[in-house]
């Protein structure tokens, strides 16, 4: 993460937040500890974790 912010691929944040959020989502689903598992197929918490992670990293144009 850090490289791509590096690169001007990423936009500005912490990247250690970053890699502790994305691993405590998929771990929480996974151990199935969460009443989402319930609620939520794995498809749709993987696309949609995929999706909020993409909008969070996004470089800000401008």
């Amino acid at each position: 993460m850090r490289d791509g912010q590096d690169k001007g691929e990423f936009g500005e944040f912490d990247p250690s937040v970053m890699a502790s959020m994305i691993q405590g989502a998929i771990g929480e689903y996974m151990m199935g500890i969460s009443p989402i598992t319930r609620k939520i197929d794995p498809e749709t918490y993987c696309r949609e974790l995929v999706k909020l992670v993409r909008q969070a990293a996004k470089q800000r144009k401008g």
